[in-house]
């Protein structure tokens, strides 16, 4: 195991929620949290991060009581004034933060170096239950994002743990659609990940799909879970909204013929059941040959429809991810060898 690293929490007013997920984990490592920046709005609204009082569904309703820590704390508003100056006097070896993509955030990264910084994000399988961390950023900037798939073929498969979490799908009604296109859509407000694709709104993806995908197939439409707008779709005549329909997830990976999605954790979902995925934003699944990545061609989409599937390659891809989440159940339950045996426990 390595020697123990100092870590320094970093919250902002939109990303302070981070501030709870490294605690629940690297308070039961043998890494010592050193330091904590509240950002000061935040401060005053400790319900869920120091009393574990506020239930957000969104994490599994999973929180985890902050009383043990007896370190120093920094309440901030000003980087210049609150910030710096304590950080630039602390012995550490990584600030954690949330995304990376709020200012302050990115003024930590240009001062202390992007190789002094841990990053962390919802996980993905499933997502309300887990968080990742990574080094570089998180999404399309991790270091995830830069496994290339000759990396990928040199892996193992975890086919338990996959089955364990297809298992977790096999809720709902059945599916009674044939020859169909799933199309789970993100959020297209107030959410980073939208900035990583060449659409303005999903408006104009929904038609952009409706164009190029073959006519006779009937694409199923489904809102995001945190964003259920219904959208106008009289402008085709074979999508279909399937937000509310609460369908059999597992069913809808087995049983589609391909998915078409901007970067949403589904099309890890679907990469799970080694499911056909046209993908239209970056994330860390590009460059790694599991999806057919921004096909813009009528032709070249009916054709990449078609075509042979590897089916090992995003099972490895799955298990990769499935290796870096962390579960927060399996945190506050204390589950000391899962902990110990965990990535970010022992390669820190």
């Amino acid at each position: 195991m390595s020697s123990s690293k100092k870590l320094v929490l970093f919250g902002t007013n939109r990303h302070a929620i981070c501030i709870d997920d490294y605690s629940m984990f690297f308070r039961r490592t043998n890494h010592r949290i050193s330091h904590i920046f509240y950002p000061i709005g935040s401060h005053r609204n400790r319900d869920w991060w120091e009393r574990g009082e506020r239930e957000d569904r969104a994490r599994d309703s999973v929180v985890d009581p902050m009383t043990w820590y007896r370190g120093d704390v920094t309440v901030w508003a000003e980087l210049e004034r609150d910030v710096f100056p304590v950080l630039d006097r602390l012995e550490f070896d990584y600030i954690c933060l949330g995304n990376g993509t709020d200012p302050a955030h990115e003024a930590l990264v240009a001062r202390y170096g992007r190789d002094k910084i841990l990053f962390t994000e919802y996980g993905w399988l499933p997502w309300s239950r887990h968080f990742y961390i990574s080094r570089g950023g998180t999404g399309f900037n991790s270091e995830i994002a830069k496994v290339d798939g000759d990396h990928l073929d040199r892996l193992a498969i975890n086919h338990a743990e996959i089955e364990e979490f297809r298992r977790t799908l096999d809720t709902g009604h059945d599916v009674t659609y044939d020859d169909f296109i799933y199309m789970p859509l993100q959020k297209d407000v107030n959410d980073f990940k939208f900035l990583f694709n060449r659409f303005n709104n999903n408006e104009e993806y929904l038609r952009f799909v409706d164009g190029i995908v073959p006519p006779e197939i009937t694409i199923l439409v489904k809102s995001h879970p945190l964003y259920r707008k219904q959208y106008d779709l009289s402008f085709s005549n074979r999508m279909v909204d399937i937000t509310n329909a609460d369908l059999n997830k597992d069913q809808l990976y087995r049983r589609m013929r391909a998915m078409v999605c901007l970067n949403s954790t589904s099309i890890l979902e679907a990469l799970a059941y080694s499911g056909r995925v046209f993908s239209y934003g970056d994330d860390l699944f590009v460059g790694k040959g599991v999806t057919h990545h921004k096909v813009e061609d009528a032709q070249a989409f009916a054709e990449a429809l078609d075509a042979p599937i590897d089916r090992d390659r995003p099972l490895k891809f799955v298990s990769l991810l499935m290796s870096r989440q962390i579960d927060r159940h399996r945190c506050v339950a204390d589950d000391s060898l899962y902990i110990a045996r965990h990535y970010w426990n022992v390669c820190l």
